[in-house]
């Protein structure tokens, strides 16, 4: 990881007597795209907004290059915020809207408008030059408040929900416009969302979050294919949980579960359950010689690029496989297959 612009060191914040963020400690780095993720109420705005300097922690350090900002205003940190209200000023246009922080900090005329053309053509503004915010779309709307905050070079931009109010289509059209300025300007960018989508469509690194804690962090690719708890299993797409017992014979670890023993790597401590993604089960017929869970098809949905099964084990769990091809139909014995590399193992921490 590259120099961290920010140090998050034990932050608490304390609402109604209620901690809403519990001792969070997080580095960013010079130049990284971090994403908070989580539900609502789960702490990443109060956190959000204790990077911006719009409330204090409780308790815990904020580092920002090098120094301790807590109680420093939001005014004096070389930090910009975008909010999912665009908060532009309808009587200025676009040139002005953008332009405004920059007169505020009294830069010379000349200055101020080569600065704002060429944040206007980095973000595909230019055209929309002389309009006012009511002549603009909503994402037009959106870039210009992009825009403004870029064009006065900002260490650090913070982000909370700033799509939320666009539509799919363009929302993921922002996605990729956002991604693609924040690598061409190196800016670091802390970024709130509960989309999970987006999350891993943008970010160089996920933070999820649960109740002011901490549950995961690492790579969009790492945190997804591997949580490490039910919680991140459950919230960030779909995942088949199996509850069983962990077993040791020498030095192999096996793990038992609906009638069926894995090998897993060894643990420290057992293991609470697995997690396989519905993508990373295969479904064959019934007679096939391999292990695996034998189940009869329930269900078949057609998701259009693939299709979804749910399968029911002797059980009575329910497993759902995605498919690239609809071979087999409700009522089919089946048996559903898997990679031991594509299994998270799932320690639950200590509540």
């Amino acid at each position: 990881m590259n120099t961290s612009v920010i140090e998050l060191n034990n932050i608490t914040k304390i609402f109604d007597g209620k901690e809403v963020v519990k001792d969070v400690s997080l580095k960013i780095a010079d130049g990284e795209f971090l994403t908070l993720l989580g539900p609502s109420g789960c702490g990443k705005t109060t956190i959000l907004r204790m990077i911006g300097g719009f409330i204090s922690p409780d308790r815990g350090e904020i580092i920002l290059h090098g120094q301790n900002v807590v109680g420093v205003p939001a005014n004096k940190r070389e930090v910009s915020t975008v909010f999912q209200g665009y908060a532009l000023f309808p009587h200025l246009t676009v040139r002005d809207n953008v332009g405004f922080g920059l007169r505020m900090k009294k830069v010379p005329k000349q200055e101020i408008r080569e600065q704002v053309e060429e944040i206007l053509e980095l973000t595909d503004l230019t055209p929309f030059i002389n309009r006012k915010p009511h002549q603009l779309s909503g994402g037009q709307q959106q870039r210009v408040a992009i825009a403004r905050c870029l064009v006065t070079k900002p260490k650090l931009m913070l982000f909370d929900e700033p799509l939320g109010a666009l539509d799919l289509k363009l929302r993921r059209q922002m996605q990729l416009e956002l991604k693609k300025t924040q690598k061409s300007l190196g800016i670091t960018y802390v970024y709130v969302t509960h989309d999970q989508e987006e999350a891993l469509t943008m970010s160089d690194r996920i933070v999820v979050m649960n109740q002011g804690k901490v549950e995961q962090a690492g790579a969009p690719g790492e945190v997804y294919a591997f949580p490490e708890t039910r919680f991140v299993a459950d919230f960030l797409g779909e995942s088949n949980l199996f509850s069983g017992t962990c077993k040791i014979s020498g030095d192999q670890t096996f793990f038992e579960t609906e009638g069926v023993t894995i090998p897993v790597p060894p643990q420290k401590k057992a293991p609470l359950c697995i997690s396989i993604r519905p993508e990373y089960l295969k479904i064959v017929p019934a007679d096939e010689v391999m292990a695996g869970f034998a189940g009869i098809v329930e269900k078949v949905i057609f998701l259009g690029q693939v299709y979804r099964y749910d399968v029911k084990l002797s059980s009575g769990k329910i497993v759902q496989v995605l498919a690239e091809a609809g071979n087999f139909s409700a009522g089919t014995k089946v048996l559903l297959a898997w990679e031991n590399d594509k299994i998270s193992i799932i320690h639950d921490k200590e509540k």
